[in-house]
């Protein structure tokens, strides 16, 4: 890790090899199926961009292991008035240059979803992604995350903290806690890698006026050992077990709904 010049000066240069290394520090290893979200800023500056994020990953599951990135599409316009659009080829996802890099590289595979797609890479990749566009929610049984969490696979957060965890809307939805999606279905038209058009009702999230508070479970997701830190350069690394945490979450969940709603303080 070396020191920058100028207006970066302050922040240290974070090569390929650093992010290895703090992603062993914290537990991710050969053959592990993980879902990833990231901040490229949150470590200064990161020499290869976006690339050298995504390589860092697949080089420390390896070819036996398997990466998954959220290429997701949602607006908050959507709903039965204002259905999305979504090409399962083209549509760029909103969740940033790495997640946008990733399903474009040779041999990713994305699910088929309207709002809430996933993008795979390695030996499991058609297994996470088949049969999204068959849940009726986007986070629901039989998509990525639920899959993710039936694998033992992990959530590895880059630079990012919590509140960007979309694995927790899996669990709301396994919980049922009633605020998370729109009440009445979305007619959606998804067109397929083949150019083929699919027809479904999906129900999708409701843009409430409640914010969430996505961090309130770390204290106890360290804790319980479900979730562990480290710092590569100016940038923060968690990850998670999947299976895990769903477990706490959605039993937390249904004792109590509204546990992730900022306005809780439970």
């Amino acid at each position: 890790m070396t020191r920058l010049g100028g207006p970066m000066a302050d922040k240290p240069a974070v090569t390929k090899d650093d992010l290895k290394a703090g992603l062993a520090s914290v537990g991710l290893g050969l053959g592990d199926v993980v879902a990833f979200h990231t901040s490229l800023s949150a470590f200064g500056y990161i020499e290869g961009g976006a690339d050298a994020v995504i390589d860092s990953v697949l080089e420390t599951v390896g070819p036996q292991g398997t990466a998954l990135a959220p290429t997701l599409t949602f607006a908050e316009k959507h709903g039965p008035q204002s259905p999305p659009e979504f090409d399962v080829r083209t549509t760029p996802s909103v969740t940033g240059r790495t997640p946008e890099a990733f399903r474009k590289r040779s041999g990713a595979v994305r699910s088929l979803h309207p709002t809430h797609s996933w993008t795979a890479l390695g030996a499991r990749s058609l297994e996470l992604t088949s049969g999204h566009e068959d849940v009726a929610t986007p986070c629901g049984d039989g998509s990525p995350l639920s899959k993710l969490a039936a694998m033992g696979g992990k959530i590895l957060m880059l630079g990012v903290d919590l509140h960007s965890c979309t694995f927790f809307h899996y669990c709301e939805e396994m919980a049922r806690v009633p605020y998370h999606l729109q009440k009445l279905p979305t007619y959606c038209v998804m067109i397929d890698a083949n150019g083929r058009t699919v027809e479904r009702d999906c129900y999708l999230h409701f843009w409430g006026p409640e914010p969430k508070d996505f961090t309130k479970p770390e204290g106890e997701l360290l804790r319980l050992g479900i979730m562990r830190k480290a710092r590569v350069g100016s940038g923060e690394i968690r990850l998670l077990d999947a299976r895990k945490t769903a477990d706490f979450l959605i039993e937390r969940l249904r004792r109590e709904p509204t546990y992730l709603l900022a306005a809780n303080r439970g």
